[in-house]
């Protein structure tokens, strides 16, 4: 199965029934990661989408202002947090969604 960003109900479905094997499962985990602000080179061309409305820099700032870390989420500590999931360190961590997003949700 593969995942679209937003489908938390797909990945409740299939961890409930891929999870077990034998049964009628595959011992399949699945969970969803949720990115915060990502530093990457579609960055400027979102946050300059409506010069009209909001300058970018004033954009940026405002998503800045709401993560508690205060920074940009890098590529590769998405790419950590997804390797964690798919590692034997996380032999029955499913059905989850995990934020990844230095506390933008908390926020």
């Amino acid at each position: 199965a593969h995942g679209r960003v937003g489908d938390t109900g797909q990945r409740a479905a299939v961890a409930r029934d891929q999870a077990q094997p034998g049964r009628r499962g595959h011992n399949i985990r699945a969970n969803a990661l949720c990115p915060g602000p990502v530093q990457t080179p579609l960055w400027p061309s979102f946050v300059g989408r409506n010069p009209d409305v909001i300058s970018p820099a004033d954009l940026e700032k405002a998503f800045l202002n709401r993560v508690p870390m205060g920074r940009m989420i890098q590529p590769e500590e998405i790419a950590r947090a997804a390797l964690f999931l798919c590692s034997d360190e996380a032999p029955v961590i499913t059905g989850v969604v995990m934020p990844v997003d230095g506390g933008y949700l908390v926020s």
